[in-house]
């Protein structure tokens, strides 16, 4: 049998990952003492069996990564058979190279430390700087990316029909290859390189859009961070005439007025995974998640 560990930012995707894998949700304790520390207890003997630990890296980044270590370092020490685990949103994403002297790789820190547990698999689900929904080595770490963009366009088919995707950016093309799918390019390295504010000015580079006058528009991205990106993609989209814009991410991160950027953009819905929860988490990933599980 295999055992499922939910942290607490995977709480609720973790019960039903195990309900849908008809798998053992293990029992565990999550608090904080009265100064900020985190308590962890696992409440279940897990020698010798197969154990899949679920946690989101958001909300609250660091406190997510030091309950996954603790947690990872709970369960060795039990001398499971084999753990493995799922990291739905990682945080320190976004920095996967040095792009000034001096600074650090964050994924690969945080990668690192993964690493020391000794971990049988893990699994990341649509990782910023992937390329594509493979298995890929980084840092000598064998990690497979999963993706889960062709579960919000079938979200989107089912409640709206026929639709033309939009993706910003050439890195975002590995998510939807189905269907009619336009790729808008982008200045998101330049600005990145450059040190600006991430989007602070329009990455967006085309005036129009063409293929999507009287169209259902789904504008789709990996992550909503501070929503500049979508909002621009979406004002362009509108302005080259879509009858509906849907807004659409895995991870919904929705830093500050970031909802308000969407909605002055005139979109029509906003949709995200629970690979983060929030109000708009309306597509789960939780049969991907049980899918991967299964082959592990």
């Amino acid at each position: 049998m295999t055992f499922i560990v939910g942290c607490s930012n995977a709480a609720n995707l973790s019960k039903e990952v195990s309900e849908l894998a008809n798998m053992h949700l293990v029992k565990t304790e999550f608090k904080n003492f009265p100064d900020g520390e985190l308590y962890v207890r696992i409440d279940e003997d897990l020698e010798g069996e197969d154990v899949v630990i679920i946690q989101s890296g958001y909300p609250n980044q660091n406190n997510a990564l030091i309950e996954l270590f603790l947690t990872l370092d709970a369960i060795k020490d039990m001398e499971p058979k084999k753990v493995s685990l799922i990291l739905t949103y990682m945080p320190y994403s976004k920095q996967d190279k040095r792009f000034k002297d001096g600074e650090a790789v964050s994924s690969g820190a945080i990668l690192k430390l993964i690493k020391n547990f000794k971990i049988n698999k893990i699994c990341v689900i649509n990782l910023h700087f992937a390329k594509g929904e493979s298995d890929f080595d980084f840092f000598n770490m064998d990690i497979k990316n999963l993706n889960a963009a062709p579960l919000i366009s079938r979200y989107v088919k089912d409640n709206y029909g026929d639709f033309t995707t939009v993706l910003p950016g050439k890195g975002s093309s590995y998510l939807l290859n189905e269907g009619e799918v336009i790729f808008l390019e982008t200045r998101r390295e330049e600005y990145v390189a450059s040190g600006k504010e991430y989007f602070g000015e329009s990455g967006i580079v085309p005036n129009e859009i063409k293929n999507v006058k009287g169209k259902t528009v789904l504008v789709l991205d990996d992550m909503i961070n501070t929503g500049g990106t979508m909002a621009k993609t979406c004002e362009l989209v509108k302005k080259s005439g879509a009858n509906k814009i849907i807004s659409a991410c895995v991870h919904g991160l929705f830093v500050g007025n970031s909802i308000e950027k969407l909605k002055n953009a005139e979109v029509d819905e906003i949709i995200s995974t629970d690979t983060i929860e929030s109000q708009f988490s309306k597509v789960s990933v939780a049969p991907l998640i049980a899918e991967e599980i299964g082959r592990i």
